[in-house]
């Protein structure tokens, strides 16, 4: 109780992972940033349009993740994003 206590105290202020439980939750959180829903939320949050969000959130993620199959996710997740940025896949709906 008290490592998942901590965790969610520090999971997205310190940049150094203190445990691979804490790297999985940071990762996640990080992950969550560049997954489509993530990109409409910051789109929301911060009036941009969708190519915009991408390029925030991706500099806010790809540096930044400790594990390998995170950084393999999150270039996957902004490659979907980078196409739903397009004019033909935005005519699409």
């Amino acid at each position: 109780m008290a490592e998942i206590a901590d965790i969610i105290s520090t999971h997205d202020s310190m940049k150094a992972a203190k445990s691979l439980n804490d790297a999985l939750v940071k990762d996640a959180d990080k992950l969550w940033r560049v997954s489509p829903h993530g990109i409409d939320t910051v789109m929301d949050w911060f009036g941009l349009d969708r190519a915009a969000a991408n390029r925030l959130c991706s500099w806010r993620v790809h540096d930044h993740l400790h594990s390998d199959a995170a950084r393999l996710m999150a270039r996957g997740f902004s490659a979907v994003a980078s196409i739903d940025a397009t004019p033909e896949r935005r005519e699409l709906g």
